[in-house]
C-alpha cells in the first residue's frame, strides 16, 4: 500500500490495520514479514509505503493510511484482500495492490 500526501508543512503518514491503536512503525515491525518506511519527495510531499513479505490471509483487513501536519489530519481507508504480490528484484518484500 502506497500513499502520497502534499502539505505546508510536508506532513507524516502512518498507517493503522482493523483499529489497532498502535499504527505501523517505521522500519521493520514485531511481525519481520511487514515493513513500513516513509520518504520526503520534495519540500512539501510524503510518500509512505507499507510492504509485507508473503502474504497470508490474516492479512486481510482494513488499513488506513493517515497523513497529518500541524495544521490538518487526513485518512484513507480501504478494506481489501491482497490479489496481487509483486516482488521487487532487489528487495525481499511486496508492495500491496488492491483492486
Amino acid at each position: 500500500m502506497i500513499c502520497r500526501a502534499t502539505g505546508n508543512p510536508p506532513p507524516d503518514i502512518m498507517f493503522h490495520k482493523d483499529s489497532q491503536q498502535n499504527p505501523f512503525s517505521q522500519g521493520v515491525q514485531s511481525d519481520p514479514r511487514i515493513f513500513m518506511e516513509q520518504r520526503r519527495l520534495d519540500e512539501h510531499t510524503t510518500e509512505a509505503a507499507l510492504l509485507i513479505n508473503d502474504v497470508l490471509r490474516t492479512d486481510d483487513g482494513l488499513y488506513a493510511c493517515i497523513a497529518h501536519n500541524q495544521r490538518i489530519r487526513s485518512k484513507f481507508s480501504l478494506q481489501r484482500r491482497p490479489k496481487l504480490c509483486r516482488r521487487a528484484s532487489l528487495v525481499n518484500y511486496c508492495i500491496l495492490f488492491f483492486s
